[in-house]
C-alpha cells in the first residue's frame, strides 16, 4: 500500500507533463481542470479495481471475461476479501495526508536556506510556487 500511496503522489505531475506535451491545453487553469478530471476517475479506477484484482489478476480477468454481464457482480464478490487491503489503505493515505498538510519538504528547506539567506529570501528558495 505504501509502493500505491507513492505511485499515485507522483501520478499528478506525470499526467501533467502528458497534458503539456501532447494535449497543449491553452491556460494553466484548462490543464489544472483536466487534471482534476483525470485524476479523479484514475485513482476512483485503480484504487477500487486494483484493491479487488489483488495478486491473482489471471484469476480475476478470466472471471470477468467468461461473463461480461456479471461484471459488478464478480467485483461485488470480491471486495469483502480485500477489506484490509482498504483499511490499510486508508491509513497510510492518512498519513501521506497530514504529511502534505505539514509542508515538512518545505520547512525543511526553508530552515536549510535560513542558514544561508535572510527569511525573506530563504522563503522565496523554499515555497514551491
Amino acid at each position: 500500500t505504501l509502493g500505491l500511496t507513492i505511485m499515485v503522489s507522483f501520478l499528478p505531475t506525470i499526467l501533467m507533463l502528458i497534458f503539456h506535451s501532447f494535449f497543449l491545453p491553452k491556460t494553466a487553469g484548462v490543464a489544472q481542470d483536466d487534471l482534476q478530471i483525470w485524476y479523479f476517475w484514475f485513482q476512483v479506477a485503480f484504487v477500487l479495481f486494483g484493491g479487488v484484482v489483488g495478486p491473482d489478476i489471471s484469476g480475476f480477468a478470466n472471471e470477468f471475461i467468461s461473463s461480461p454481464k456479471q461484471g459488478l457482480i464478480v467485483v461485488a464478490k470480491a471486495l469483502p476479501g480485500q477489506m484490509p487491503f482498504f483499511m490499510n489503505f486508508l491509513v497510510v493515505y492518512w498519513i501521506d495526508l497530514v504529511m502534505c498538510l505539514l509542508r515538512l519538504p518545505e520547512l525543511s528547506k526553508f530552515k536549510y536556506f535560513t542558514r544561508i539567506f535572510d527569511q525573506a529570501e530563504a522563503k522565496k528558495h523554499s515555497e514551491p510556487e
